[in-house]
């Protein structure tokens, strides 16, 4: 980049942290997007999820990769829904499953990571790096699964969504404990069909204009929020979605994409492995993913480090709810049109 087409920012001077002046994590946080590496992005996320929250415009798609359960996160995950600050949800399984073990009073024990994985497998129990789990525990978690208890009234992050009117769509679903529940009630006579292509369907229906995303890891909610933003004229039509804010043709083909407005990926993964978890944002603009420009952060980072202090940060500098929108979907795929939020009871 050229001297005479950067911008302000471009040339603003790096600060050193006052430890003084700091006095709450969101002070941190700020205080660290004027200095370097990590620290620097992670204070830049911070910011950036401050813009998102306080845009009226714009929808928030949250994808949640991994376990986060299994790391301790999940009342995290759960808080970002009860306030408000994710509109759509897009989960691997175990994202809406494995918090059910806390939620049924169960627990997850810590143990060390280099311990021997025999005499675990031996005493019951199963390992998740520096966690286990029994496998009592973790059949009697499928088993409400199974036996289709609200969740609702356990407390899980399926609950959460369901009472803000935020729906959740998992593209993977069957790679979890709902896979095992599946078989379970396929034994006991009980049979059904997810229909992963009506999922789909119902996914690039949602209606929105301008739409932001959080990557708290890769994988496959990555990739499938990413997609939303250049898939949905095959299913709407070009002319539909052109009337979105931010709406763009591709060259001289007879599609358009309507980039994501901001964006924060969290992850630990890195981009010259050529994987969808660890590839930049800014790879994201040649295919219409991401808009270009400054509203894009990349944060290399530990999610176990880096959630709890966005999430603390938040609470401390947004303490009010955000009126999330609501999309009025329930358990037979009607939709209604959008409405914020105010905590009523919807879906199944």
């Amino acid at each position: 980049m050229s001297a005479r087409r950067q911008t302000g920012a471009d040339r603003a001077p790096m600060r050193s942290i006052d430890v003084v002046s700091a006095t709450t994590l969101a002070d941190l946080l700020r205080q660290m997007s004027h200095t370097s590496t990590q620290g620097r992005a992670l204070g830049c996320a911070f910011e950036l999820l401050e813009r998102m929250v306080d845009d009226p415009r714009v929808t928030i798609f949250m994808g949640a990769a991994g376990s986060l359960a299994a790391a301790g996160q999940a009342l995290i995950l759960r808080w970002f829904v009860d306030r408000g600050f994710v509109d759509v949800l897009v989960a691997t399984g175990a994202n809406i499953s494995e918090d059910l073990v806390e939620a049924l009073g169960l627990r997850m024990i810590r143990r060390p990571p280099d311990m021997d994985d025999r005499s675990l497998r031996d005493a019951g129990y199963n390992r998740l790096y520096d966690v286990c789990v029994t496998e009592r525990d973790y059949i009697r978690m499928t088993e409400v699964i199974a036996d289709f208890m609200s969740t609702r009234g356990v407390g899980g992050i399926v609950s959460a969504a369901a009472a803000r009117g935020v729906p959740i769509f998992s593209p993977a679903l069957l790679d979890s404990a709902y896979g095992d529940a599946a078989l379970l009630t396929h034994r006991r006579g009980l049979t059904f069909t997810i229909d992963a292509v009506q999922d789909h369907v119902e996914f690039m229906s949602v209606d929105v204009d301008e739409t932001a995303a959080v990557y708290l890891g890769g994988g496959v909610p990555k990739d499938f929020i990413q997609t939303f933003a250049v898939s949905t004229d095959f299913l709407r039509g070009v002319p539909d979605v052109l009337r979105r804010r931010g709406a763009r043709r591709r060259g001289t083909l007879e599609r358009v994409s309507c980039a994501h407005k901001y964006s924060v990926q969290i992850t630990a993964d890195a981009p010259q492995w050529g994987g969808s978890s660890g590839a930049s944002l800014a790879e994201g603009v040649s295919w219409g993913k991401q808009a270009p420009g400054p509203l894009a952060v990349d944060c290399y980072c530990d999610l176990t480090i880096a959630l709890p202090f966005l999430a603390h940060a938040l609470a401390q500098a947004h303490p009010r709810r955000r009126a999330n929108r609501n999309f009025g979907l329930d358990y037979n795929g009607s939709r209604l049109g959008p409405t914020s939020s105010r905590g009523g009871l919807h879906g199944p």
